[in-house]
């Protein structure tokens, strides 16, 4: 997956509506552009390269179950959990929910 397909599909289930990959904000340089759950359309959070972006995805959406198979996707990915880079957590992210596209 792209950075942005995936920024785009954590926003998504996040709460982020109206996602759209093609839209710049040519004011802040940002892409791309959504609605947010407080209803302000703005710059998705680039979930791949933030990792307070993947911190609060991480504890918004995923349940108990849920966090450790995500742990699980993480080691497949890296040898020490902790040392996971923000794109790697992106992606066992997406593999635990089944989101991830090849």
């Amino acid at each position: 997956m792209t950075p942005e397909a995936q920024r785009i599909a954590i926003a998504e289930v996040c709460g982020w509506k109206r996602c759209q990959p093609d839209v710049l904000d040519y004011r802040k340089g940002e892409f791309p552009m959504g609605e947010a759950p407080n209803g302000m359309y703005q710059a998705l959070p680039d979930y791949p390269n933030d990792l307070n972006a993947m911190h609060e995805a991480e504890a918004k959406v995923l349940n108990h179950q849920q966090w450790w198979a995500y742990q699980e996707q993480l080691e497949k990915l890296v040898k020490y959990t902790l040392g996971a880079t923000t794109s790697q957590r992106a992606e066992a992210f997406l593999r635990t929910l089944n989101l991830w596209k090849d």
